[in-house]
């Protein structure tokens, strides 16, 4: 069995993809979601960046 691991983090968030299961954490909570991909992995990158950009500035 191959291992797969992908790690992002930036100021106060982690985000985690290993084999399957997608680890996310922030300074609210903490969540482990099963059976997800590696492009649902990208896309919550996708939409943390957006988010944070329009956090950063837009407002």
């Amino acid at each position: 069995m191959d291992m797969e691991q992908h790690v992002f983090r930036d100021k106060g968030f982690y985000l985690e993809y290993n084999n399957g299961r997608i680890y996310f954490c922030d300074k609210d909570k903490v969540e482990i979601r099963c059976n997800k991909t590696l492009q649902d992995y990208y896309e919550l990158i996708e939409y943390y960046i957006y988010v944070r950009c329009d956090e950063l500035y837009f407002h």
